[in-house]
């Protein structure tokens, strides 16, 4: 791949994702794959931050301080090993939902999106468990290293307590990693959003699973159903 690999990619070649996996994870890739990877990466990081700087002017037309960035690629779950040694000072926060749910999210998306991206066609086994590793690989790296962070730099949150109260979620967070201060301020701001950004989103309509599939899912995550309280 002469424009650099990404774990991306399977979204274009899924028959390539065995070759591609070791950039979910960076783990296991050969030293100039990753340092290609991580510079790339930050170099991508440096752009963004410059560009909120420079297009967030102040009264008086003075410039804005760079704000902290908000990076929420499910596929850096898998990196944690790696912010903690790139980004010491980064706050995670964890979004959790039933697996059930989650599966039936991937599935929906691979439906109605991946077919617009593929070079390749995949079978539905291959999707099938596409999906399932995936889940899998990123649950494991999660548990693995989230001991190794602050507890004042992450918080898990539940993606139903998130729609049921946002703005009490919101305030958890900001609690939790010190921000009280700040967050009043935000208030307004997100109250609108609330009200006038989200007025006229509906949640995904998604397939109910097979007796089959859903017994597969409730197997292949199990560690996760036990670990946030859903029923096994």
């Amino acid at each position: 791949f002469a424009g650099g690999a990404s774990y991306y990619l399977p979204l274009v070649f899924p028959r390539e994702e065995p070759r591609l996996r070791p950039f979910l994870t960076l783990r296991h890739s050969d030293p100039p794959s990753f340092s290609a990877w991580r510079d790339a990466f930050l170099w991508f990081m440096q752009k963004v931050t410059y560009r909120d700087s420079i297009t967030r002017p102040l009264p008086g037309g003075r410039k804005g301080s760079p704000r902290p960035l908000l990076i929420k690629s499910p596929v850096h779950v898998g990196r944690m090993h790696l912010w903690l040694k790139m980004f010491p000072q980064a706050r995670y926060i964890y979004i959790h939902r039933n697996p059930v749910e989650v599966f039936q999210s991937a599935a929906h998306m691979a439906d109605t999106y991946y077919w617009y991206t593929y070079l390749q066609s995949p079978s539905h086994e291959e999707l099938t468990q596409f999906i399932l590793r995936q889940y899998e690989i990123l649950f494991s790296e999660y548990t693995q290293y989230k001991d190794a962070v602050p507890d004042q730099h992450l918080i898990q949150v539940s993606f139903e307590e998130l729609e049921a109260d946002p703005l009490g979620t919101l305030r958890k967070i900001y609690d939790r990693f010190g921000w009280s201060s700040r967050f009043e301020a935000m208030v307004p701001r997100f109250t609108a959003y609330c009200k006038e950004g989200l007025k006229d989103f509906k949640r995904n309509q998604h397939n109910r699973l097979s007796p089959e599939m859903e017994a597969c899912v409730r197997h292949r995550w199990g560690d996760s159903f036990k670990m946030f309280g859903y029923s096994c």
